[in-house]
């Protein structure tokens, strides 16, 4: 074993290279191997060669506790610790929830592969949009009712159809889960897949909840509360394992609020102990730290060592280069592509189609989103030592960093554990040279150089990523009344108090000094979702179900003309009708977001088709979001579907369904700016429009233009009118404020990943600037920094 001072020379020699590469600034440091303790008895010998101590505690936790959080450090088996819970309820459904897909079909393997090695006789299968798509059912066209189907029987998809009832792992992520459980699937098929998810799974494994932000982790909260009081956990043995990284303060906050429910929670913590016997997990590790003022830089950080990621390769190393930005990896790709590297490569992002990215993780060189940071493992690579010898990456996070590092040089289980990785992090300038200040060494275990970070971070306020439980205690209350209505609809009228007892048991986790009342939010959402029906059937033939509604909101809009205005909608006058529904729609902007699992902001998907491989390494189609294509790549839009298969020659099934059909002509070398265009309808003055400054607003007929912005100005980006116009058609929510307004707020802001889009409204030849805060960022600022709208003092909106 080499001594501590042959670990430091080999730093010095490190610092010595990385000057030659005209590295400026760099901290280089050694983390020593880390171990992780043996189980003191291993039960499962024939099956698993060793048992780590965590993995038989989560195992004897499960019999005793509702609750058990693994918190184990990452690359250690938190997975399998999950998976051996399994063995004491092997005749019970089980729902694991991971939060990228490409972590659900990595799950899928690892329950396949367990359920066959303990002879279970559970049916595994893996949920999501994609592959609902490819599920092929008789008579079954609403993706609702096939994912009803395969719940309520998923021996449906199996081509030898067995008449032996078995019970099944089902692996989603938590957008379905969401969904489901929330009543938000269409009205025939969302109170079958609410009680589904609800009652049909008694074994939950929630993976990598940090990863969360409030509104989703609140959602989880809600189905853990409901468990409770419903009596699942006592009556049915319902258990639920969360594998997460160590909880900080607002986190441990809520867990705090279920124990004082009596909900039984054990958490198993990170436990290092030199008399215990260990295993080696983690290979030691030359960590080179350097500064990172703007992600945007990264590419041109990874630049410097393209020499050294040939080297690697050449001898026989794989590689990770991970990214927050997709622009980023992108950007990192096309650079690679002009080099030996070419062929070298592949990446792992959103967009990649899950074939391909099974592909990709073979590659010498993986180049990744969080797709890859959050649990995903390079199973498939047979190598008798780790799978990423070395890796590059930012990280503006703690959680982001010691999560990423963990990619990197992991051993469990491998023969040869004597080889060190190198990881070459990119972190948050104010972080760099307080740590550079404070080291005190070059050699730290793992555990010494956390707390070292972590003191750093608790006592600066650095890199530490905000829960924002505001969110929580004001719209996550509100939202959660949308399930309870429709729970409370079902339910026989002695169950009833249940309910609202049930909401003041939520309220009690989410918000303890909150005085709003159950039946106050569940007005709120009656109107709410009475208005949404009322827009849904105006135009078409079920209107007379909802008269009394469409009186009432006409006589509100239109107090002096009540019964004509009414007469004209009805009859068909496009002009009223559409101001009306502009009226309806701005009713219940404060709400359209928040029932969206993420973004909630402009959803409109685009197949783009990529012969240069600039998105992906298929040369066919891939689905992208519109705001990131059209910042990042000059397009040509397709008529349709049938227009984008003749024109490039790829037949129509192997092209993605999406609203656009583009084709991807070049990536600009820098993103371009947006703007968001209105035009004032002809009956509203801008002293009208600004009335409705820092409330909910909802626009449509909007136009987005593209800039190159320098510091001499900016200059327009031609772009074809049918992207310009691409959702005019779409009604878009969020928060307005003025251009002028508190300028080091919108800079905190944007520090914290809260981007306002700039919208440009004009009116008679007048044109005003604004920011828009868009979808749930909208909901975000309003929870976070609301108190800063008081001196606008603004009505309802258009009210």
């Amino acid at each position: 074993m080499p001594t501590i001072r042959t670990k430091i020379r080999d730093t010095q020699n490190r610092r010595k290279t990385l000057k030659e590469k005209k590295v400026k600034e760099c901290i280089e440091i050694t983390l020593l191997p880390h171990f992780e303790p043996l189980a003191s008895v291993n039960p499962f010998k024939e099956k698993l060669p060793f048992l780590l101590e965590h993995q038989l505690e989560t195992i004897k936790s499960i019999k005793d506790n509702d609750i058990v959080f693994n918190l184990s450090t990452t690359g250690t088996g938190k997975t399998l610790a999950a998976l051996l819970g399994l063995l004491n309820f092997p005749e019970t459904n089980a729902l694991i929830i991971a939060p990228t897909n490409a972590l659900v079909s990595q799950h899928k393997r690892d329950s396949r592969d367990f359920v066959g090695k303990f002879n279970l006789p559970h049916l595994v299968e893996e949920i999501n949009a994609e592959r609902l798509n490819e599920i092929e059912m008789d008579y079954v066209e609403r993706r609702g009712e096939k994912l009803y189907r395969l719940l309520s029987n998923p021996l449906s998809i199996l081509e030898d159809k067995s008449s032996e009832k078995r019970p099944f792992v089902f692996v989603t992520n938590p957008d379905i889960f969401y969904y489901a459980i929330f009543y938000l699937f269409n009205p025939t098929d969302k109170r079958n897949l609410a009680q589904e998810f609800m009652t049909g799974f008694d074994y939950i494994v929630i993976d990598e909840l940090h990863y969360y932000n409030a509104k989703q982790f609140a959602n989880f909260l809600y189905f853990i509360i409901l468990s409770y009081k419903f009596g699942f956990f006592e009556k049915r043995n319902r258990k639920i394992i969360i594998l997460t990284a160590t909880p900080d303060l607002q986190f441990r906050n809520f867990i705090d609020r279920l124990k004082a429910l009596s909900i039984k929670i054990k958490e198993i913590e990170p436990n290092v102990s030199p008399s215990k016997p260990s295993i080696q997990v983690l290979s030691e590790l030359k960590l080179n730290l350097l500064p990172l003022q703007n992600s945007s830089e990264f590419p041109k950080k990874i630049e410097i060592f393209i020499d050294s990621i040939k080297q690697d390769i050449a001898e026989d190393k794989d590689g990770l280069i991970i990214s927050s930005s997709l622009r980023n990896i992108n950007k990192i790709a096309n650079n690679l592509h002009f080099t030996s590297l070419k062929n070298k490569y592949a990446r792992i992002t959103g967009p990649i189609p899950r074939e391909e990215r099974e592909k990709a993780s073979l590659k010498p060189l993986v180049l990744a989103t969080p797709t890859v940071d959050i649990g995903y493992n390079f199973v498939g690579r047979k190598k008798n030592r780790q799978n990423i010898d070395f890796g590059y990456f930012h990280a503006r996070y703690l959680d982001q960093f010691w999560q990423r590092l963990g990619r990197i040089g992991r051993v469990l289980g491998k023969s040869i554990q004597n080889i060190s990785s190198d990881a070459y992090a990119f972190i948050p300038e104010e972080t760099y040279f307080l740590l550079e200040q404070e080291m005190n060494s070059f050699v730290y275990k793992r555990e010494e150089f956390k707390e070292l970070l972590e003191n750093i971070a608790d006592r600066e306020g650095l890199m530490r990523r905000d829960l924002n439980p505001e969110y929580i205690s004001y719209f996550s209350l509100l939202e959660i009344m949308l399930p309870l209505k429709n729970i409370y609809g079902i339910v026989p009228e002695h169950l009833k108090d249940f309910i609202e007892e049930t909401f003041e048991t939520i309220k009690s986790v989410y918000s303890p000094k909150s005085n709003r009342e159950f039946w106050n939010l569940f007005k709120e959402i009656k109107e709410f979702e009475e208005t949404q029906s009322l827009i849904s059937a105006i135009g078409g033939d079920k209107l007379n179900e909802h008269m009394k509604g469409f009186k009432n909101f006409i006589k509100e809009r239109y107090p002096e003309h009540t019964e004509e205005a009414g007469r004209y909608i009805l009859d068909g006058d496009k002009d009223l009708r559409e101001d009306f529904l502009f009226f309806l729609r701005n009713r219940i902007a404060k709400y359209e977001a928040m029932f969206k699992f993420r973004g909630g902001g402009i959803e409109l998907s685009v197949a783009v088709y990529d012969p240069e491989s600039m998105i992906s390494e298929s040369q066919g189609f891939v689905k992208m979001d519109f705001l990131h294509l059209i910042r990042n790549y000059e397009i040509e839009l397709f008529t349709d579907e049938k227009d984008a298969s003749e024109k490039t020659g790829i037949d129509k099934d192997e092209i993605p369904q999406a609203r656009l059909y583009a084709y991807a002509k070049k990536m600009y070398d820098r993103s371009i700016y947006i703007k968001i265009q209105y035009r004032l309808p002809d009956n509203m003055t801008f002293e009208d429009f600004d009335r409705g400054i820092g409330d909910f607003a909802a626009l449509n007929n909007l136009k987005v233009v593209g800039y190159n912005r320098d510091n001499t100005g900016e200059t327009l980006v031609p772009m074809q009118k049918p992207v310009k116009e691409a959702f005019s058609k779409d009604f878009i929510t969020g928060i307005i404020l003025p251009s002028d307004f508190e300028p080091s707020l919108i800079h905190k802001c944007r520090k914290e990943e809260l981007y306002p889009s700039e919208l440009e409204v004009t009116s008679v030849g007048k044109t005003k600037s604004y920011f828009f805060f868009i979808g749930t960022d909208a909901h975000e600022f309003f929870s976070k920094y609301g108190w800063s709208l008081k001196k606008l003092n603004p009505p309802a909106f258009i009210a």
